[in-house]
C-alpha cells in the first residue's frame, strides 16, 4: 500500500512525498519514503488511528502464507 502525503499530515509547510509500506512489528506499521526521508510510524495511539484501523483489518483478512518452502539450490555449475 501507498500513502501519499504522510510526511505532511499536520505540517501543510512540507512538499508531501510518496511512501510505500516496509514493514510491521507488534501493533505499528511502518512506511518508507521513496523519495529520501526518515520512516514514518504508524500506530494506534497517534493522529492517523484511522489508518492504522484499516491496515489492522487488512492484515486480519489477508493471513500469513509460505510462499517458498521446500525448495533446494545448487550452484548451476557444470562439472565438465
Amino acid at each position: 500500500m501507498y500513502l501519499w502525503g504522510l510526511n505532511n499530515f499536520g505540517n501543510r509547510d512540507e512538499d508531501p512525498d510518496l511512501f510505500e509500506y516496509d514493514n510491521c512489528t507488534k501493533d505499528r506499521f511502518s512506511y518508507k519514503a521513496i523519495q529520501v526521508r526518515e520512516l514514518a510510524i504508524i500506530d494506534g495511539d497517534g493522529d492517523l488511528q484511522q489508518l492504522w484501523q484499516a491496515l489492522v483489518r487488512m492484515r486480519i483478512e489477508d493471513p500469513y502464507i509460505p510462499i517458498a518452502e521446500g525448495l533446494s539450490f545448487d550452484s548451476g555449475r557444470s562439472n565438465s
